[in-house]
């Protein structure tokens, strides 16, 4: 029978969910935190995952996010956030399926089973393996084997055509380097690594836009480059300066910015009023406060001011 590995922090809804799983013939594990659970997840034990998002140590989505550079297992999301933003936001990171707490158990035996049925390919009639040149699709499993095509195959396989780069005039910039990243790399222990050589360098003028699927690192490069994360290997040059090793602070006060991808989750706090939130980023500058109070007039009037300008809705 399938091995079904629950990755949620609350010990009374690990037991409700494995003893029904159990009696349904399941094998079942167990982590109670992202760190742990992540490990679980990549040893490949399980054919299915139940993961929560808010979990100790590393939320379910940035874990999901991992997992889907290394594993393709069927993941089926159980969370209290049941904002449609978050739904969405967990089915693009790669969930296979989205429920909301509280459940039924029943629904949710379902579920699992019609996950790994698919995953298995089970009820599928009349599949064959068609021939595209060199590489091979099962289309009764509905998968095409990586170490059978390329980038470029997958594309004509997704659209039904070669793909021709659209021919576009090309400027040279020459301005001074603004940003320059050389040979980064960034890896939690015991995990795939996340960035590997990164290398490339921004010039003043220049617009640079990095392309790719959800959770393939373009939030952990950002994060590697404002300060959040620490790269494990490599250099960042700002100007010239190596800011590698530099707290958050310091790269905001050289003009580094930052605007993340959820800005309702990790760029604001929503409970605090936007005039609080546009405090944090400047809570070490003394001239916001008397005598350690917030000089709330001044606040106010350049948060209304911002309003003004920005457009703020």
């Amino acid at each position: 029978m399938s091995k079904i590995l629950i990755i949620e922090d609350e010990q009374t809804i690990v037991d409700l969910i494995s003893f029904n799983l159990k009696r349904e013939g399941f094998e079942v594990d167990a982590a109670y935190d992202g760190i742990t659970g992540l490990e679980k997840a990549l040893s490949g034990w399980a054919d299915l995952i139940l993961l929560d998002v808010m979990l100790p140590g590393m939320n379910g989505f940035d874990l999901l996010g991992r997992l889907r550079q290394a594993s393709d297992v069927p993941v089926i999301m159980v969370t209290a956030r049941e904002e449609e933003r978050d739904k969405v936001f967990g089915l693009e990171t790669g969930a296979d399926d989205y429920m909301t707490k509280p459940f039924s158990v029943k629904e949710l035996i379902a579920r699992i089973k019609a996950n790994t049925r698919r995953k298995s390919g089970g009820n599928r009639q009349g599949g064959s393996r068609m021939g595209f040149g060199p590489y091979i699709v099962d289309t009764g499993l509905q998968e095409v084997r990586r170490a059978d095509t390329d980038e470029q195959q997958l594309a004509r396989l997704m659209i039904g055509q070669e793909i021709v780069p659209p021919v576009r005039d090309q400027k040279e910039c020459t301005g001074d380097p603004v940003l320059t990243l050389q040979d980064v790399s960034l890896q939690e222990k015991h995990a795939a690594p996340l960035l590997s050589d990164i290398s490339f360098t921004i010039r003043q003028g220049e617009v640079f836009g990095i392309a790719g699927v959800s959770g393939n690192g373009q939030d952990d490069l950002c994060d590697v480059i404002c300060g959040l994360k620490k790269p494990t290997a490599g250099q960042i040059l700002l100007a010239g300066q190596d800011i590698t090793g530099a707290s958050i602070r310091r790269r905001n006060a050289c003009g580094i910015g930052y605007v993340p991808v959820d800005r309702y989750r990790d760029g604001m706090v929503m409970d605090m009023t936007l005039s609080e939130n546009i405090l944090l980023k400047r809570c070490f500058d003394k001239d916001w406060f008397n005598h350690g109070f917030i000089r709330r007039e001044k606040l106010d009037s350049y948060t209304n001011q911002l309003i003004e300008n920005h457009r703020v809705k």
